[in-house]
């Protein structure tokens, strides 16, 4: 009877988690068994070695389907934390990986490549001739930048025009007072640019990017997780490739430009500064050639710095976008309690205050750059309607695509972004309407999450001002009535 009922037990736990092992052998064992013993109780011999073989051989079935039951318990259980590591964690690390090789490797080149992460090593402990190879290569970086500032001021190579600047004998190129007053104060915020973000992505953020995306990669779950990071990871390379895009059509319109410009053609000079009765100074050729081919890698530099800026606020403002959308669906799908989504709501708003601080600043200050060249190349296109060549028209078109791609993607990053945190101030909203997913919640958990998610007034900076898409509408509204208008008022056919 023992036997019995530890078979019996056995059967009932394994049926209770899933299994279906059948003990039909036990069962008929004992049945033999007792059908012995009535036998004997009416007077029938049997033998006692016949029926210590019969029990044995029930102690045996018995231990054989215990290690069975047992067996399938732990293969069980083992598949269960396999099935849910991929569908979960395997998927989500994998993505992970994929993102950290073909989006956080190619983000940390640029950053190298301007000198705002080291070259070798992170490591405090680095060997004296690492830490001042880093050192030299961004104080190089800066020099660079600063030689590209006064070479560009004393060839007339100035990157919003599109033609010559020549004397009344078609012969000298002079740049003009204001002309380079204009020239030295962008030089000067690029050099303020370059400075901040040293200090931000060297010593106060040198791994925030890696670790925002570990963070916005964790926080997707679910069944379409797979899915969502790819398109996450996707997006990311997209802009990647539109800033390598961008570097490409800078470099063809610099080189178009220093032909535009005559600058190599040995008919025409060039004078540092307007001339003063007649002690102007003009550059030589050998001078020339090499402030000039030297300017077009120092111009690269300038590019590069640009594009940087803008590659990392487009892609952190991306990633973010995606982290909120990532809890309104937890919500939707209340894949977590209120109090947990109310953590993450919490930890979104500390995102978006680093967001908004110092790399804002600094993207602001290269946007009022770029705005400041798209409106002189318009105007510098603008004073070739009537003896331009094809190649200037080529060259002023190109100096203001490129300059207002580069104004026009922060903006719209971040209006985007804002968008999303006003959908996420509607959250609660949505959350207590819903009357099926949330209707065991108390009522007064919703309340709270209710009045959390209303208080939330997020939104992305520029220049201090939260960006709103209305806002880029009139933007773009005011900008395209602003260069109809002036086009309309100065052709002489109206």
């Amino acid at each position: 009877m023992a036997s019995e009922s530890s078979a019996e037990r056995d059967s009932i736990s394994y049926s209770l988690y899933g299994g279906a092992i059948s003990t039909h052998g036990a069962d008929t064992s004992l049945h033999q068994l007792n059908e012995h013993e009535a036998t004997k109780n009416k007077g029938g011999t049997h033998k006692t070695d016949q029926m210590t073989k019969s029990i044995t051989a029930v102690d045996e079935h018995s231990s054989l389907v215990n290690n069975i039951i047992s067996s399938d318990f732990e293969s069980a259980e083992r598949y269960d934390f396999e099935t849910i590591e991929i569908s979960g964690y395997k998927a989500t690390e994998q993505a992970l990986q994929h993102c950290q090789m073909t989006v956080l490797r190619p983000y940390l080149g640029f950053l190298k490549l301007v000198g705002w992460r080291r070259l070798w090593t992170h490591d405090s402990e680095a060997p004296k001739p690492i830490k001042w190879c880093n050192i030299a290569y961004l104080s190089v970086f800066f020099a660079v930048l600063i030689y590209t500032c006064v070479a560009q001021i004393l060839t007339c190579f100035l990157r919003t025009q599109a033609a010559a600047m020549l004397s009344p004998n078609q012969s000298s190129i002079t740049c003009t007072n204001k002309v380079i007053s204009g020239s030295v104060l962008k030089d000067i915020i690029l050099l303020i640019v370059y400075i901040w973000g040293a200090y931000l992505f060297l010593y106060l953020q040198p791994e925030y990017l890696s670790s925002l995306i570990e963070r916005v990669f964790l926080s997707c779950s679910g069944a379409s997780t797979k899915n969502y990071l790819k398109t996450l990871i996707r997006k990311l390379q997209i802009i990647l490739l539109c800033g390598c895009i961008w570097l490409l059509l800078t470099i063809a319109t610099s080189i178009m430009r220093m032909f535009s410009l005559h600058l190599l053609d040995p008919q025409t000079t060039i004078s540092t500064l307007l001339p003063k009765s007649n002690n102007t100074r003009y550059i030589h050729d050998v001078e020339r050639y090499i402030l000039v081919i030297s300017s077009l890698f120092g111009f690269f530099a300038f590019d590069a710095l640009y594009a940087t800026v803008v590659i990392n606020y487009v892609s952190q403002s991306e990633l973010i976008i995606y982290f909120l959308r990532s809890i309104m669906v937890k919500a939707r799908v209340k894949s977590q309690q209120l109090n947990e989504l109310i953590k993450d709501i919490f930890h979104a708003h500390g995102i978006l205050q680093v967001f908004n601080g110092h790399l804002s600043y600094i993207v602001s200050l290269s946007m009022f750059i770029c705005v400041s060249d798209v409106i002189s190349s318009f105007l510098n296109l603008y004073t070739l309607r009537d003896n331009g060549t094809s190649l200037g028209y080529a060259v002023g078109l190109c100096n203001i695509i490129q300059w207002f791609i580069l104004a026009i993607s922060p903006v719209i990053q971040a209006a985007r972004l804002t968008k999303e945190c006003h959908k996420l101030r509607q959250l609660g909203l949505e959350v207590s309407a819903r009357p099926f997913t949330y209707k065991d919640t108390p009522q007064d958990a919703l309340d709270s999450f209710l009045q959390y998610t209303s208080s939330t007034k997020y939104g992305a900076k520029l220049v201090g001002v939260v960006i709103h898409p209305k806002y880029l509408a009139v933007l773009l509204f005011g900008l395209g009535l602003f260069f109809t208008l002036y086009t309309f008022s100065h052709t002489p056919w109206l």
